[in-house]
């Protein structure tokens, strides 16, 4: 009896000096660790259920996140430079609508609030126009360089809803658009399509 009190109280303090250090950690290193146990877990998936092909998701993963890591220290009016819409597009075409949904939802959070440290109220609505993008690209039937068109602008508009019901941003939410679409469209042929190719 004595000792499984011991032990107990042992565990206890043991349990709270690891919650203590992880809380003295730096929120920078924090992040960095969370941003790399989640690569971790999602590579493992990956690997153990599409084996080779890892490499062309891990790749696309790579290009969508960092394409968001500017916002870590541009603050300005917002550019629609992401390649997360690019890239779950991708997934979803080669892999299906789920593994296409699932990648799109960790390449956002990851590039938006790890990599991009971006806070703001239209990180959200970013989040559900990639999802849609992920889940309904696979199955739509149109030639690849529309349906690309289309999920840029249900990103764009989503990512820039908010911008809109603020009169004095809506400048800034249609140039998000504009950048957006102009960028994505221009970036499939010579990237996209290629990317594509190597994944299916």
């Amino acid at each position: 009896m004595v000792s499984a009190e011991k032990l107990k109280r042992k565990s206890c303090l043991l349990s709270r000096k690891i919650f203590d250090e992880i809380r003295n950690i730096p929120p920078g290193a924090r992040n960095t660790f969370v941003l790399i146990a989640l690569f971790m877990i999602t590579a493992i998936l990956l690997f153990f259920t599409y084996g080779n092909s890892f490499f062309i998701i891990a790749l696309l993963f790579i290009l969508g996140a960092g394409s968001l890591s500017y916002k870590r220290w541009y603050k300005g009016i917002p550019l629609g430079i992401e390649q997360v819409t690019m890239t779950t597009f991708v997934v979803s075409k080669a892999f299906g609508l789920l593994p296409g949904l699932i990648f799109g939802v960790i390449t956002a959070i990851t590039g938006q609030y790890i990599l991009g440290n971006d806070f703001d109220a239209d990180a959200i609505p970013f989040f559900l126009g990639v999802a849609f993008v992920g889940f309904f690209a696979y199955s739509m039937p149109f030639p690849d360089i529309v349906s690309v068109a289309i999920c840029s602008l249900i990103v764009s508009i989503a990512t820039s809803f908010i911008d809109f019901l603020r009169p004095e941003q809506r400048f800034a939410g249609i140039l998000y658009i504009f950048t957006h679409f102009g960028l994505t469209i221009s970036l499939w042929m010579p990237v996209g399509s290629f990317l594509l190719r190597m994944a299916g």
